[in-house]
């Protein structure tokens, strides 16, 4: 009798969990740190809507996928992976989380994956994924069966995120995008100041032609390095909040 009850509470809770995640307020996301910091920043008073992220998604990576290219298989790229929280964000690209319906929200995009994640295709199947470089043990026999591309060409970097955001406002019109730009203000290496300058660029132009757009950056002066963080992409309390503080004054006249 007591296993039947648990059962059926077991049970009951599932149901319960199922009901919510699909009757609770969603937003389609493509962040990290920065992007999930801020988020998560706004919904600290409030009941706070189901995030579908997923933060390694290259945008052009998504357009393969688009246009029919297969998606990804997480259990073969598991034993490359130096991190184990990484695999986690390797499943994300297995499936489209966008496609749960057409009662998000809004979307949160922010640039960290255009701007580090490089991009690898398995030779044999064809399916491609996002990584960081150092996110895979690259002394393994990785190489034998995966292609590295690396990092999204600068060159490209305009046209894949016009046709991705075409596409964006066809499936999903009237939707607002704010796009978070990471500062690289504590990166020394060059290359990534460069991407960095041109994706806010491209972004800019497009929310010139694309008024659901909305980029969300902060002046240098606000980008302060994580006291208990060397990675020159975790910022401080204080440079998230002025991301938020910022988000604010973008959209004090919306609802969100």
């Amino acid at each position: 009798m007591n296993y039947l009850i648990l059962r059926n509470k077991r049970k009951l809770i599932k149901l319960a969990k199922y009901f919510l995640y699909f009757n609770k307020n969603k937003v389609h996301g493509r962040v990290a740190c920065l992007g999930r910091d801020v988020f998560d920043i706004n919904y600290l008073a409030g009941d706070k809507p189901v995030l579908l992220n997923q933060q390694k998604v290259r945008v052009d990576l998504y357009l393969d996928w688009l246009a029919g290219m297969p998606r990804p298989r997480a259990e073969i790229v598991k034993q490359y992976l130096l991190r184990h929280d990484i695999y986690p964000l390797i499943e994300q690209q297995t499936t489209s989380q966008w496609d749960a319906g057409s009662d998000v929200l809004y979307f949160a995009m922010d640039s960290f994956s255009e701007l580090t994640d490089q991009k690898f295709t398995h030779k044999q199947e064809g399916w491609s994924f996002c990584a960081h470089y150092s996110d895979i043990d690259h002394k393994s026999d990785f190489g034998n069966y995966f292609d590295c591309h690396g990092l999204l060409s600068i060159s490209e970097i305009e046209m894949v995120y016009s046709l991705f955001f075409d596409w964006l406002e066809k499936k999903f019109p009237n939707k607002i995008v704010y796009f978070f730009h990471f500062p690289t203000k504590l990166d020394d290496r060059e290359i990534y100041k460069v991407r960095g300058a041109e994706i806010h660029r491209v972004m800019l132009k497009l929310e010139g032609s694309k008024p659901y757009i909305k980029n969300v950056y902060i002046d240098e002066k606000f980008v302060l390095k994580n006291e208990k963080d060397s990675f020159p992409y975790h910022f401080s309390k204080k440079t998230n909040d002025s991301f938020f503080e910022q988000w604010c004054r973008i959209n004090s006249h919306d609802s969100f």
